[in-house]
């Protein structure tokens, strides 16, 4: 079977500055996101690889495409439903999700977690911000994290945003 035709970022990139996987590259299905940085903190060079996920390569390579010679803070923001949009993918479809978080996990270590949003932003992955949720959970008397998900999406992509809802919660659910 003929191998399919490479996308544009394609492949390793030597040398880089920001490696980012998610799933499995040697089981698969997996993403790999490579990024080199230069001096300015600059995006210089993008790469992708995949394994067994070929509905991941347009997006992986639009994503590749958008960020170079962004800055790392620029690229960082770049969010769920930006990937979705660049990809004329649904929202929720699992290759947008997958590249995301391996952009996510090249990103982190150059910026960390507030950085990457600002301080506003709860949910980095659907940029929800933080009055959005607190204003969810005290006009809708949502009192778990899984009812913060499902009226803002904050919480439904990577996770890690989890405990600073559930705190938001503990702050600000009405008390019966």
């Amino acid at each position: 079977m003929a191998e399919p035709d490479r996308l544009p970022y394609e492949g390793p990139l030597p040398g880089a500055d920001a490696v980012g996987e998610s799933g499995s590259m040697s089981a698969g299905p997996g993403v790999r996101i490579s990024f080199r940085i230069d001096d300015e903190a600059r995006i210089a060079a993008a790469a992708f690889e995949t394994a067994s996920l070929d509905g991941a390569r347009i997006v992986a390579s639009k994503l590749c495409g958008a960020v170079l010679g962004a800055t790392v803070f620029q690229a960082s923001a770049v969010s769920i439903p930006d990937l979705a949009l660049m990809a004329g993918l649904p929202l929720r479809d699992p290759a947008v999700r997958i590249v995301h978080f391996a952009k996510s996990a090249a990103m982190l270590p150059h910026l960390g977690r507030a950085a990457i949003a600002g301080p506003g932003i709860t949910c980095t992955c659907f940029r929800v911000a933080t009055a959005t949720i607190v204003a969810a959970i005290e006009r809708m008397g949502l009192r778990t994290a899984d009812q913060v998900k499902d009226a803002t999406n904050a919480g439904s992509g990577c996770g890690s945003c989890r405990p600073q809802v559930e705190g938001l919660i503990k702050q600000h659910a009405r008390r019966d």
